[in-house]
């Protein structure tokens, strides 16, 4: 995975604590506005977050960044020394002796941090802008719900993109972070990390035979070390990362209509006649069926829409028995077109046949 993921999945993960946390967590505030405050699905919310509060409160600088990562290794991790109080947690004995994968985690987590110290491989270059982040929370979940935006440290100037989820009140929320330096924070991330190890196999001694030969099977062939942390890097580093600053603004999550879906999967089908995974010739058919359903519910004749719909999935379903169709792309497009009947109150006594009428 490249910095730039691992930074969005390390914020979205801290989405979680912060938003739930809320004044206990007693972050510095970020004066926030959005504009919309109202849309619907794959609509653009455009932010602009206090420039004076980012500058008293956010890192703002390339090199302040990776000191505070750096600040993180020589610290908390003992630049990768036997001594200090977070390897004694982890380490009682002393030694770098892998038991288990708390201890695993310790050590994977530390190249990271070491990694972006450094600016390994432009890692720091990559992932400082990532972390002026704009991103969409659910009010009932408090979890981070979409791709998520940025915005601009300088100007404050950003967006999100509105997520593709149940129509009701949301959050949006813009964030600057950091590293944490609190052992407590620390050694909770990483034992985190640690079961996130157990739960894929990983074996606890990363200097075995055993380690490198499941880096293989998880990474493929010749994968190394760290291909491997690029993989997996965002789940180790995601506890360990804290909010400098934080500003919320509601937002309401219009339903799609069903307009609007159907632009969707006419989106969908061409994106896979782009990757090549559906040809021009067998997507036309697909294609036919949802525009006329566009004009027959432009037109107000749902009936007649739902039936185009119908011969829809009937083709979809058909072109995948017939390997003209990925399985997993036919369930994708099939199930969005019964969510669009649905909504559309289809009765069920359409038929393929009479998607036919042009009437």
């Amino acid at each position: 995975m490249r910095p730039r993921e691992l930074i969005n999945t390390i914020v979205g993960a801290a989405f979680v604590t912060v938003i739930a946390a809320g004044a206990a967590r007693a972050q510095a505030p970020l004066g926030f506005t959005i504009d919309p405050t109202e849309g619907r699905p794959g609509a653009t919310v455009s932010g602009q977050v206090n420039s004076a509060d980012i500058a008293a409160n956010c890192v703002t600088d390339q090199t302040q960044f990776q000191a505070r990562f750096e600040e993180l290794f020589t610290g908390p991790y003992a630049s990768g020394g036997t001594v200090g109080e977070l390897f004694d947690r982890f380490f009682p004995t002393g030694e770098f002796v892998f038991e288990n994968t708390n201890q695993a985690a310790y050590s994977l987590t530390g190249f990271i941090v070491l990694g972006i110290s450094q600016n390994l491989a432009g890692a720091a270059d990559t992932a400082f802008p990532q972390t002026f982040v704009m991103a969409f929370a659910d009010v009932a979940t408090q979890q981070p719900i979409g791709q998520l935006g940025s915005f601009d440290p300088t100007s404050g100037v950003g967006s999100v993109t509105v997520p593709d989820i149940p129509p009701g009140p949301a959050v949006v929320a813009a964030t600057c972070v950091g590293p944490s330096l609190d052992v407590d924070t620390l050694t909770a991330g990483i034992e985190r990390s640690g079961a996130f190890l157990t739960s894929i196999g990983a074996p606890a001694d990363i200097n075995s035979s055993e380690f490198g030969a499941f880096v293989e099977q998880f990474a493929g062939p010749g994968a190394d070390l760290f291909t491997f942390l690029n993989l997996i890097g965002p789940t180790l580093i995601q506890s360990i990362v804290t909010f400098d600053a934080i500003g919320l603004a509601p937002f309401t999550v219009l339903e799609a209509t069903p307009t609007d879906r159907i632009g969707d999967v006419l989106a969908d089908i061409d994106a896979l006649v782009a990757s090549g995974d559906l040809g021009r010739g067998p997507s036309n058919g697909l294609t036919k069926q949802l525009e006329h359903a566009l004009r027959d519910i432009d037109g107000g004749k749902t009936q007649q829409a739902c039936n185009h719909l119908d011969a829809f999935v009937s083709q979809a379903n058909d072109k995948a028995n017939d390997g003209v169709l990925p399985p997993d792309a036919a369930a994708d497009l099939t199930a969005q077109v019964e969510a669009i009947q649905s909504q559309l109150g289809c009765n069920g006594m359409g038929s393929p046949s009479g998607a036919f009428v042009e009437g």
